[in-house]
């Protein structure tokens, strides 16, 4: 818009001044200039009109990407966040914003997976009960139309910057600078309840524990899973969220909460396997202290910063800092 008033300006001021100098010339003069003049105009014309309308199709190819990707939080939100929720941070299923598991599939291997599901075996796959993931296509008998799952694959690839950039897609504007299609997820939802366990999780997202409790003292550490008082905000926790021990001291965290947990080393939900009570997702740690089933115990070899959540909860979180 502001490039063609510009142009217009430019035009208009041009051709004042020409006609004040045209008027004072012969016909053989006005007929050489007047040639001359068109051709510089063109030269000055045309490629302010190429800029302007490559810039508004960039704006118009932005806003549809924008749009798809809200079709996309849509769909996610409603179908998909209830195991990978709505940050995609992972809860019974496996993380997708950032993933780099997720980052080294390809386009046909995504669309696949959300189509046709994840069978937990190879045999009796018409069995729903029998799937890791169930088929999300009309045409296994899901809910989404192709037009559904290629929204919700762009809402998952948002989160791969590397993506973006080899296929020419912006970055969006949100709540972060790393913010991604996950953000959208939020204005999609259509319900009060829906949007108050969105802020929850985002906000267990933001990692945060208790003061440092010191056991350098001793090689061994035992650690409640506990449940936390009425009112708490998260109903379960850590007894010893926040920890510091020295190099070859073993944690052993034991469930007494009365729901199953996971210790899992990583941060926002996404694991970084260094620890990890239920690798795949089982077995869980069981509640009320049933002996091994509730038991978790890792030895610290070498120093730095550990942080860990509940993969089931994320919201529960815990850290180790370990020192030589």
């Amino acid at each position: 818009m502001q490039i063609g008033i510009g142009i217009v300006i430019l035009v208009l001021s041009v051709a004042a001044l020409l006609y004040i100098f045209y008027s004072r010339m012969n016909a053989v003069q006005k007929t050489g200039y007047t040639a001359f003049l068109i051709l510089a105009v063109g030269a000055v014309i045309v490629p302010l009109i190429w800029i302007a309308n490559n810039q508004a199709q960039a704006q118009a190819q932005q806003k549809e990407y924008l749009q798809n990707l809200n079709r996309g939080a849509a769909v996610f939100g409603t179908y998909c966040a209830q195991c990978h929720g709505f940050l995609g941070q992972g809860i019974s299923g496996p993380p997708l914003n950032g993933s780099k598991a997720v980052a080294a599939l390809t386009d046909d291997d995504l669309r696949r997976i959300i189509s046709a599901g994840i069978p937990a075996s190879t045999s009796g796959v018409s069995d729903l009960a029998k799937f890791q993931m169930a088929p999300f296509s009309e045409e296994y008998g899901g809910s989404l139309t192709d037009d559904d799952i290629t929204y919700v694959m762009m809402l998952i690839r948002s989160s791969d910057p590397a993506y973006l950039a080899k296929n020419h897609l912006p970055n969006i504007n949100g709540f972060a600078p790393d913010a991604n299609g996950y953000n959208l997820v939020y204005y999609q939802l259509t319900t009060d309840a829906a949007r108050q366990l969105y802020i929850q999780q985002r906000n267990a997202l933001a990692f945060h524990v208790g003061p440092q409790k010191d056991f350098t003292n001793t090689k061994t550490v035992t650690m409640d899973i506990i449940n936390e008082a009425a009112g708490a905000t998260v109903p379960w926790g850590f007894q010893f969220d926040n920890i510091k021990i020295k190099v070859g001291t073993t944690v052993t965290w034991i469930n007494v909460s009365n729901a199953p947990h996971t210790v899992t080393s990583g941060v926002g939900g996404v694991p970084d396997n260094y620890f990890n009570s239920s690798p795949g997702g089982t077995p869980v740690l069981q509640p009320n202290n049933q002996g091994k089933a509730s038991t978790f115990s890792f030895t610290f070899t070498k120093p730095g910063t550990f942080k860990y959540f509940c993969a089931i909860h994320p919201s529960m979180v815990g850290e180790i800092t370990v020192v030589p």
